[in-house]
């Protein structure tokens, strides 16, 4: 979606520059974004360690199989031994400025 707006506001406005969409979203959504950065602090604050341990319990007492033994199960013989095994990875960039948070 991004690509076909800019493809657009390019045919449409020559003169358009990303970095002033940028800026007006940025200006548009300002409180949006202030309040979820808040909450983004809020819920990194949050200790998981007793719900993880509250899964595992659950886990034991019903049976079931995480993924990490599926994952481990999986016979490797089908896999090219010379490919490197990958590691999905999601990163997310908040860009939080201090002074906003408090």
């Amino acid at each position: 979606m991004n690509r076909a707006l800019v493809r657009f506001l390019y045919s449409t406005y020559p003169e358009f520059n990303a970095s002033d969409l940028k800026t007006f979203a940025d200006d548009l959504f300002k409180s949006e974004l202030q309040k979820d950065s808040v909450k983004f602090v809020e819920y990194g604050s949050i200790d998981i360690q007793p719900y993880i341990e509250e899964m595992k319990q659950e886990e034991s007492k019903t049976g079931k199989i995480s993924k990490k033994d599926i994952a481990s199960a999986r016979p490797t013989a089908s896999k090219d031994p010379k490919e490197p095994e990958r590691e999905k990875i999601r990163e997310i960039e908040l860009d939080i400025n201090p002074a906003q948070v408090e």
